[in-house]
């Protein structure tokens, strides 16, 4: 059995995931996130340790401020990595590029979704 958390799992992309593995008890065990772990480290430690794949829709992406997405964004996948780092935990981490491109739709900054992406996929292909 495979257990998969889903950062952003409140959201609607995240909800969707969660209740179709939901339809397959026997292949996933869902792991429980919510949006406070971003705030306590150890729940988060916590949840990372728990998974064996990680889905990481958790973003902002609504905001009038390009840097405030990036920004904001940035620290989400930091503060991830951060978790599966100082508890050794090794999951794979699945991440979206759909995520930095509302950047773009948004706020039409074309440089900050390619930066934003690079950056977002170096910091987890160091990890």
């Amino acid at each position: 059995m495979i257990k998969v958390g889903i950062t952003g799992q409140s959201g609607f992309v995240g909800t969707h995931l969660y209740n179709t593995l939901g339809l397959y008890p026997g292949e996933f065990e869902r792991v429980p996130f919510e949006d406070d772990y971003f705030v306590d480290v150890e729940r988060l430690k916590t949840f990372v340790k728990s998974c064996d794949v990680i889905v990481h829709l958790a973003a902002v992406n609504r905001h009038t401020d390009a840097h405030v997405l990036y920004e904001t964004n940035m620290r989400l996948v930091k503060q991830l990595i951060e978790a599966m780092e100082t508890t050794n935990s090794r999951p794979y981490v699945l991440f979206s590029s759909r995520i930095m491109s509302m950047v773009v739709v948004r706020v039409m900054v074309v440089n900050c979704w390619k930066n934003g992406l690079c950056v977002m996929g170096h910091l987890l292909q160091e990890w």
